[in-house]
């Protein structure tokens, strides 16, 4: 959900089905995974964008790099949140 909509946004609205602290542990690694990926998944990667083209880069150029970062980021992030839930 994270990826469709902000971070944020996803945390007030899957906190409610939230009934125990495993499953709390689970939101939480997820909406942290979320920030990566997608420009939705965080306000800060569009304020980010933002920031470099005010500050002289051009916008193909941040997409760029984003992109691929962002994906190798989320397979990371998933992959050890996987990881630490189940523990």
């Amino acid at each position: 959900m994270s990826q469709l909509v902000s971070n944020v946004p996803a945390a007030m609205l899957l906190a409610p089905a939230v009934h125990s602290p495993d499953a709390l542990r689970a939101l939480i690694h997820g909406l942290n995974a979320g920030g990566c990926g997608t420009p939705i998944a965080s306000l800060a990667n569009l304020i980010g964008a933002q920031l470099f083209v005010r500050e002289g880069g051009a916008p193909r150029e941040f997409w760029r790099a984003f992109f691929p970062l962002n994906a190798a980021l989320l397979v990371l992030l998933v992959a050890v949140s996987l990881a630490l839930v189940s523990l």
